[in-house]
């Protein structure tokens, strides 16, 4: 009879984190795309691109190019050095992704989300922030 109710018990644990956690699907939860990518979500999806519009930073390539994450954030931090003001540019880049991540995740998680320019000014206002606790 332990058994049984231990199994019981397990597969009522399944079930509770079946629930709670989102099944995983290729699809952008923003745009609907299929084969979602780091890349598409962070630079990519029409909801990003307008982010990065919003934010003022030009990206020095094609968004749309089939370039791996790592090797767009490559490019774009060679491209910031070359700038006068790469450190604060490059800390708003950080910022800018990190927003974008959080709100992928609200929408998956908890089924709410950001315009374009809400998720602009909460970055814009992170990097405030780290630039009055980490001046130049």
């Amino acid at each position: 009879m332990r058994s049984v109710s231990t199994n019981v018990a397990k597969e009522k644990q399944r079930e509770e984190r079946r629930t709670r956690i989102p099944s995983v699907i290729d699809r952008c939860p923003r745009c609907n795309n299929l084969g979602e990518s780091f890349m598409h979500c962070l630079v990519q999806c029409p909801l990003a691109v307008d982010v990065w519009n919003q934010v003022g930073i030009t990206l020095p390539f094609d968004a749309a190019d089939p370039i791996p994450f790592w090797r767009w954030w490559l490019n774009l931090m060679e491209a910031l050095q070359q700038r006068s003001q790469r450190r604060s540019q490059a800390s708003l880049v950080a910022n800018v992704l990190w927003r974008l991540w959080l709100d992928k995740n609200q929408r998956i998680f908890e089924r709410t989300s950001s315009s374009a320019r809400t998720i602009v000014a909460a970055a814009v206002d992170l990097n405030r922030e780290f630039h009055r606790y980490h001046p130049p």
